[in-house]
């Protein structure tokens, strides 16, 4: 019995390993308003974490994403400037800008997976 229980402990060890193993990617974003650009601010993203950005006074950035396909990302975010609140959803590619418009803001992202 005391054989099994050391194989047994072996072998969950790597597994336990891959389960807390994190992804970081980086997300690059260009916000616009009415066709100019407020910020661009780019920040370092855990996945499944929420992660955010205060530019200036009046503009904050939230962005969480969860991975879905080798090379898919559901991005969730939630942009307030000033006292607008926008909270788009959509699912991008890596290292592919997509672009999103939301009552007169334009979001543009670019996810980019981290070694």
């Amino acid at each position: 019995m005391m054989k099994f229980s050391r194989i047994l402990i072996f072998v969950s060890l790597p597994l336990s390993y891959m389960v807390q193993a994190e992804d970081y990617y980086q997300v690059a974003t260009l916000i616009y308003q009415q066709d100019e650009i407020v910020a661009s601010p780019t920040m370092v993203v855990t996945a499944n974490q929420p992660s955010s950005v205060l530019i200036g006074d009046d503009v904050r950035l939230a962005v969480t994403l969860t991975p879905k396909a080798d090379d898919e990302i559901a991005l969730v975010a939630a942009l307030a400037v000033g006292s607008e609140q926008l909270t788009p959803r959509l699912v991008v590619k890596l290292d592919q800008p997509a672009m999103i418009n939301v009552d007169g803001h334009r979001l543009a992202f670019t996810v980019t997976k981290q070694p």
